[in-house]
């Protein structure tokens, strides 16, 4: 039969039928006189938005991240330093459109229930300790008061729940070059976990409360590997710098 789609922390479908609602909108204030811009446009765009979304937006965003799902199936099969390399390199960049939980549902929750373990669980913890890296650096370059506040409860975020989305939303896309560092930070400590097979054994989101979850013989290059993460994270966020006047960096 036809396929259920649950769109819960789809982040794809959304901003989709954002792009296509202004549009539309943009072209209905031109066409229809202006004494009706406030009955006419709301109510045609919720009756036309919600059957584009629901029968053609939605479906789209979710065989996208279906694909995801595959590419990230695909990848265990290449050699483990280049899985690790990627797998932690693209993380950030897939919870920023919500469709980490595609491989996380399809892949990684079966393969722990399945064998009891999966190295994906711990290439993804890299990107969390990759942007708190960046997130660090800010905090230690930056006189904005705010930014400063704001990165340092970002690191604990991280450390302390494994919730990296302050760093990826308020640090990454907004200021980019933490983005950038963060990702490559990760795909460092990634391929180093790929080279000694380190694996998890539990699903669990990467922070300082849930590395007994990667007990076991490769504990020590799961520790290690997030270490490397973070700290390349910091450097690089340091070398490449961020530029927004906003930030107020030190030189």
């Amino acid at each position: 039969g036809a396929p259920v789609f649950n769109y819960t922390s789809q982040v794809l479908p959304a901003i989709i039928a954002t792009w296509i609602q202004s549009k539309f909108e943009h072209v209905m204030e031109d066409k229809i006189p202006a004494s009706l811009h406030l009955v006419l446009i709301p109510t045609v765009l919720i009756f036309v938005m919600s059957l584009i979304t629901l029968y053609i937006v939605g479906p789209v965003g979710n065989y996208i991240s279906i694909g995801v799902a595959q590419v990230v199936n695909w990848l265990a099969n290449i050699n483990p330093i280049i899985t690790g390399a990627v797998i932690g390199g693209i993380w950030n960049i897939l919870i920023m459109f919500g469709v980490h939980w595609a491989p996380n549902t399809m892949v990684i929750i079966p393969e722990i229930a399945k064998k009891g373990f999966s190295p994906f669980i711990a290439y993804g913890a890299n990107a969390n300790f990759g942007m708190a890296g960046a997130a660090l650096t800010v905090f230690l370059k930056s006189k904005n008061k705010d930014l400063k506040n704001f990165s340092l409860s970002a690191i604990a975020s991280v450390m302390l729940s494994g919730i990296v989305e302050p760093c990826i939303y308020g640090l990454g896309v907004k200021y980019k070059t933490p983005l950038i560092a963060g990702c490559l930070g990760a795909a460092m400590g990634g391929a180093f976990m790929g080279a000694f097979g380190v694996t998890g054994n539990a699903f669990v989101f990467g922070g300082l409360t849930t590395i007994p979850a990667f007990a076991g013989a490769t504990l020590w290059a799961y520790v290690l590997g997030i270490a490397i993460s973070f700290v390349a994270g910091a450097i690089l966020t340091f070398v490449i710098g961020v530029k927004d006047p906003e930030a107020q960096m030190s030189k």
